[in-house]
C-alpha cells in the first residue's frame, strides 16, 4: 500500500467523508419526505407519532453521519505550527514551558499593540529570568529600551510621570492587558530582581545597558533615565525605589512618590506564569 503523507491522507478521507455525507443527506431527505406524506395522509396525531419515531429511530442516518465525522478529524491535527522565534537567551527560552513560551508570544504582541504610541515594539520586549536561592525561576517579559515617559516631554517636572500618577486608577487601562480572560498589570513585574536579570542579560548578550548614557543616546534622550520599580512596595520611609546604570554598574536611589523628574521612566514588565 502506498504510504501517504498526513496531508494526502486528509484529502482522501475528506473525499470519502463527502460521499458518506451526501448519502446521509439523501437518506435524511427521503425519511423527511415520508414523514411529511404520513402527516398529510393520516392527520396531525399520526404525524406527531411518526415524527417522534423519525427523530429517535434513525439508525442508518446516524451511522452514515458518524462515519463521515470519523473521517473528518480537525484540520489542525495535520498542521505543523509555525516555529516560535525566541526572544530570550537560549538558556532562558529552554527553561520555559511550552505554555509559558506561547503566553509570552501573546503578551508581547498585546503589549506592543497597546503601547505602540510610547515606542514599545515587539522587538523591544524580551524575556529575562531571575532565580531565588531555592532555585525557583521567574520569567518576566520586560521592555529593554529606555522605558516610557507618560509625562510632558517638554517639562523638567511633570506630575503625570510621577509614581503616584503612574500607579493611579487613572492609568489602569493603559497599563493593564486582558488576555484569555486574565488581567495582566504591566507595572507589577518591574522588581529589583527583574532589573538585575535585565542588566545581566544585556551584559551576556552584548546589548546596550538599560538606563545608561549609551541607551540615552540611542533613544535621543538628553539625560540618563531612571527606572521606577513599580513592582516593589514603597520603602519604610514611603519612597519609591529607582534603578539606573552608570559606568557599567547598577545603582539604586529613591524618590518621592509625587516626584515628576524628567528622568523617571516606566519600564513595563509582566511575569510569565
Amino acid at each position: 500500500m502506498e504510504n501517504l503523507t498526513p496531508e494526502q491522507q486528509f484529502e482522501n478521507d475528506l473525499i470519502d467523508a463527502e460521499v458518506l455525507a451526501r448519502e446521509a443527506n439523501k437518506l435524511f431527505d427521503d425519511r423527511l419526505k415520508i414523514a411529511r406524506s404520513m402527516a398529510s395522509a393520516l392527520g396531525s396525531l399520526a404525524s406527531e407519532r411518526y415524527a417522534t419515531r423519525f427523530i429517535k429511530v434513525n439508525y442508518a442516518y446516524n451511522a452514515l453521519v458518524n462515519a463521515a465525522v470519523a473521517l473528518m478529524p480537525p484540520r489542525t491535527a495535520f498542521e505543523i505550527p509555525e516555529p516560535i522565534e525566541p526572544f530570550a537567551s537560549e538558556a532562558v527560552w529552554n527553561a520555559m514551558s511550552k505554555e509559558q513560551q506561547l503566553k509570552a508570544v501573546a503578551l508581547k504582541t498585546a503589549m506592543a499593540e497597546q503601547l505602540s504610541g510610547f515606542g514599545i515594539t515587539t522587538d523591544s520586549l524580551r524575556v529575562v529570568m531571575s532565580e531565588t536561592e531555592e532555585e525557583n525561576k521567574t520569567f518576566t517579559l520586560v521592555h529593554i529600551g529606555n522605558g516610557i515617559d507618560i509625562g510632558d516631554h517638554t517639562k523638567e517636572l511633570s506630575q503625570a510621570r510621577s509614581y503616584n500618577v503612574v500607579m493611579s486608577r487613572k492609568n489602569e487601562d493603559l497599563f493593564t492587558i486582558k488576555l484569555d480572560g486574565n488581567l495582566y498589570d504591566l507595572r507589577s513585574g518591574m522588581t529589583s530582581s527583574t532589573y538585575d536579570a535585565l542588566y545581566e542579560d544585556a551584559i551576556r548578550q552584548g546589548y546596550t545597558l538599560p538606563d545608561s548614557d549609551k541607551m540615552a543616546l540611542e533613544n535621543h534622550d538628553q539625560i540618563r533615565t531612571w527606572t521606577m520599580l513599580t513592582g516593589e512596595p514603597l520603602t519604610a520611609g514611603g519612597l519609591v525605589q529607582v534603578r539606573y546604570v552608570d559606568d557599567g554598574r547598577v545603582y539604586g536611589l529613591a524618590c518621592y512618590p509625587e516626584d515628576g523628574n524628567r528622568s523617571l521612566r516606566v519600564r513595563v514588565a509582566v511575569v510569565i506564569e
